[in-house]
């Protein structure tokens, strides 16, 4: 497999974004090529700033420069300043794999999860799942392709119709996706799903405020897997769950993608929980991709010093294992920069280029990126 293609369809080489290979699916309407042909590395002789590539690697989606920006205004000035929740992240995730998504709170990992499903409209991007870019399709198009791409959300008790019974909470996808029909075919499609998740057939017939946090996350899992997608987008199922009740539903979680062949992108802070599902993991600061790696490299071998401070704050039981820790240099989050580092203020071992020049996420060695310039 190809792992130092310098083909770029932005100036950036397909590998800075996590996409090693030896064959790409392009569109260049130069070259008389249809969007789809197959063509081979070696073929492409000069790079290409219209290039549009995708991996054929059993991908099932893949994100290239996602940006979600809010604009907030001022009441002294007319001009719009930007909120860059998310600002030019890139990954892929092949069919049946899970990627998990960590980061401190309000580095955008709920809004990059939501931008991908379009339950938010991206400000700028590609969006490719199953080989078609979602970015531009109408509503009715996306309508289509809901099923296939479902949320969970972080609140069990929120995300779910206190009025509606539970019965009507899960079918409901299918029935207005026309996937089943009448009531019996209802009624033994909610049960079957209500097993699969560790609930009785008879809790159909119940309210939400009926059940514990743990059971109402099972309520929503049921719900989202209804449509049996291909696709689940999981923000932080379980951070508002007590520990056991956390280790029940991670592992149900993993079943199910066992069982089903689903594919997570896994939002969390908490770095054990996501080492525990998943087999990538990749960390977002301040909107932006600074580490992806491997699930065990990531922890044996941390290079950006974020991650690295991130790994130094999980709680450890053994006191002869607990050191003196590198502290930040800053306790505060400091405000977007047009230029440098974003952890430059905070981090430990900033240099005079970190404050001019932004790094690149670059591959490593052994598909680990990393976005710093003195990665240690």
């Amino acid at each position: 497999m190809e792992t130092t293609s310098a083909v770029a369809f932005d100036g950036r080489s397909v590998v800075d974004y996590g996409i090693p290979c030896s064959e790409l699916i392009v569109r260049l309407p130069a070259a008389g090529r249809e969007f789809g042909d197959v063509i081979k590395y070696s073929e492409l002789k000069t790079p290409n700033s219209e290039l549009k590539v995708m991996a054929q690697n059993n991908f099932l989606i893949q994100v290239q420069d996602l940006k979600k920006y809010f604009y907030r205004e001022s009441f002294f000035s007319s001009e719009k300043k930007p909120i860059r929740a998310v600002d030019g992240i890139s990954f892929s995730i092949r069919k049946g794999e899970t990627l998990g998504l960590v980061g401190e709170s309000g580095c955008g990992k709920t809004t990059a999860g939501k931008s991908i499903l379009r339950l938010i409209e991206p400000t700028s991007g590609q969006i490719f799942f199953k080989g078609q870019d979602i970015f531009h399709l109408d509503r009715e198009a996306m309508r289509k392709l809901r099923p296939h791409m479902q949320f969970i959300f972080q609140d069990p008790y929120e995300s779910l119709n206190p009025r509606m019974k539970v019965g009507e909470i899960v079918g409901e996808g299918p029935e207005v996706h026309r996937m089943i029909q009448g009531y019996l075919e209802k009624t033994r499609k909610v049960s079957e799903i209500l097993e699969k998740v560790g609930l009785h057939p008879q809790d159909a017939q119940r309210y939400p405020h009926e059940f514990s946090g743990g059971q109402r996350q099972r309520i929503g899992i049921a719900r989202a897997i209804s449509l049996n997608p291909e696709l689940i987008v999981a923000d932080e199922p379980v951070s508002a769950l007590d520990v056991s009740i956390q280790a029940q539903i991670l592992n149900l979680l993993m079943d199910l993608r066992d069982q089903l062949g689903l594919t997570y992108l896994f939002i969390s802070h908490d770095l054990r929980i996501v080492k525990h599902i998943s087999n990538r993991i990749a960390v977002m600061y301040m909107g932006k991709m600074i580490e992806m790696a491997n699930s065990e490299d990531l922890f044996k071998r941390p290079l950006h010093p974020y991650t690295q401070v991130l790994l130094k704050a999980i709680p450890k039981l053994d006191p002869s294992q607990r050191r003196e820790e590198t502290l930040l240099r800053e306790e505060h989050r400091p405000m977007p920069s047009d230029q440098g580092c974003l952890f430059q203020p905070r981090c430990p071992h900033s240099r005079e280029r970190c404050q001019t020049e932004e790094p690149l996420l670059l591959n490593e060695g052994e598909d680990h990126l990393v976005a710093c310039h003195f990665v240690s």
